[in-house]
C-alpha cells in the first residue's frame, strides 16, 4: 500500500480475515481505526509506529494486542467491552490510557497488561481498581501506573498475598473482607 502513510483513518470491512504483520506499521498520520467486522487473525505488531492514533472503534473485534511495543501513546480512553473476560499479556502496555473502564466479566488480566499506562481513573474512580474474587491479576499486571489502590473484594486472604507478593503493590487490611493494595 503506497499511500498508507497519507490516511486519516482506517475502515476494517467485514470481509477481513488476517491482517498481518506491520500491515498499517508506521501510518503516521493515522487518527482513527474502524473494525466493522470481527478479523480471525491480527497481527500482534499490524500497527506498531502509529503513534498518533487517538481512536479505535472495536465493533466485535476482541484483537486488542495490535500495536506492537510502541503502543497507542494518544490513546486516553478505553472501555472494555462488556462480554471480554481476558486481556493478555501486555495487550496494552505503553498506550496513553489515562480513563479506563474494566467490566465485570474480566476474569484475567495478563502480565503487563496495562504496564506504562498512565491510568488515573478507572470504572468512573479516581485512583483506585476493584477487582472481585473471580479475577486473576498477573504480575506487573499495572506495572508503572499512576493509580493508588487496588480494592479487591475477597473472602480468601491468600489471594491478597499472592497479588501483592508478585505486584508493585503492598497490602492494607480494611475489614474482614475488603483488603486494599497499595503501591510498594
Amino acid at each position: 500500500m503506497t499511500d498508507k502513510a497519507d490516511r486519516c483513518e482506517i475502515v476494517i470491512p467485514e470481509s477481513v480475515t488476517i491482517i498481518e504483520s506491520r500491515a498499517f506499521a508506521n501510518c503516521k498520520n493515522l487518527k482513527s481505526i474502524v473494525f466493522q467486522g470481527s478479523p480471525e487473525q491480527i497481527a500482534e505488531d499490524a500497527f506498531e509506529c502509529c503513534t498518533n492514533v487517538e481512536t479505535i472503534e472495536w465493533g466485535d473485534c476482541r484483537h486488542f494486542c495490535i500495536a506492537g511495543k510502541t503502543g497507542f501513546p494518544n490513546i486516553k480512553q478505553l472501555s472494555i467491552p462488556t462480554d471480554v473476560s481476558e486481556i493478555p499479556d501486555n495487550c496494552f502496555e505503553n498506550w496513553g490510557i489515562q480513563d479506563v473502564v474494566i467490566p465485570q466479566s474480566v476474569v484475567s488480566i495478563g502480565k503487563n497488561a496495562f504496564g506504562g499506562c498512565p491510568i488515573s481513573t478507572i470504572n468512573g474512580e479516581s485512583g483506585i481498581l476493584r477487582l472481585t474474587e473471580s479475577c486473576q491479576m498477573a504480575p506487573n499486571a499495572f506495572a508503572k501506573c499512576s493509580f493508588q489502590t487496588i480494592v479487591l473484594d475477597v473472602s480468601k486472604p491468600d489471594k491478597f498475598i499472592e497479588i501483592a507478593e508478585n505486584s508493585n503493590f503492598t497490602t492494607n487490611i480494611r475489614t474482614n473482607e475488603r483488603k486494599t493494595l497499595s503501591p510498594r
